[in-house]
C-alpha cells in the first residue's frame, strides 16, 4: 500500500475537485486507491421483488486523488436488510463478507461499530480501498452478450496511511 499524507484542507481540496466524477470508461486496475463513500442506497432484489428484507445495500466511492481521481466504484453488500434470513450456505457466506464489509468501512474512517449509529455518519470520511479487477467473462445465456469487465470491492477497506 502507498503512503500518502494529507491535511485536511488537502483531502477537502480534493474531495472538491472530484466533483461528480462518474464511473465512466473502463474498469479500474486492481490496486489500492483512496476513496470515500459519497452515497448509498438499498437496491430491491429482481428475484424477489417486493420482499425488503432481499434487498442490497449499494455504496458508491469517489477516488479522491491520482490518475482516476474523480472515478465512481460501487460496492455491493447483501444480505443485511433488517430481518433476512440466509437461505443456504451461499446467503450465510454473502451475509458474513457484507458484515465484515461494513465493520472494515467503519473501522477505516475511525470508528467502531458500537460507536456508529448510523452509516451517513462515514460519508465523505477517507480511507483505502483495495479494488479488484474481473476480467469480462462469458455469459452461457447469451454467447453474444458476454458480462462486461468490472471492478469488485467487498470488504478490504483500511485507514489511509498517517
Amino acid at each position: 500500500m502507498a503512503s500518502f499524507n494529507y491535511t485536511d484542507e488537502q483531502y477537502q481540496s480534493a474531495v472538491d475537485e472530484a466533483g461528480d466524477g462518474g464511473g465512466g470508461g473502463e474498469p479500474l486496475p486492481k490496486g489500492p486507491y483512496n476513496v470515500y463513500v459519497e452515497s448509498e442506497k438499498w437496491i430491491a432484489s429482481k428475484k424477489f421483488p417486493g420482499d425488503e428484507t432481499k434487498q442490497s445495500f449499494e455504496l458508491t466511492l469517489v477516488v479522491f486523488d491520482g490518475p482516476y481521481k474523480g472515478r465512481k466504484i460501487w460496492a455491493t453488500l447483501y444480505g443485511i436488510a433488517p430481518g433476512f434470513q440466509p437461505a443456504n450456505e451461499n446467503e450465510q457466506k454473502a451475509v458474513q463478507i457484507s458484515r465484515a464489509a461494513l465493520f472494515n468501512w467503519a473501522q477505516a474512517c475511525g470508528y467502531t461499530t458500537q460507536a456508529l449509529q448510523n452509516t451517513p455518519t462515514l460519508h465523505g470520511k477517507p480511507f483505502c480501498a483495495n479494488v479488484k479487477f474481473i476480467p469480462e467473462k462469458p455469459n452461457p445465456s447469451d454467447a453474444s452478450k458476454p458480462y462486461a469487465a468490472k471492478n469488485d470491492v467487498r470488504n478490504d477497506f483500511k485507514p489511509l496511511d498517517p
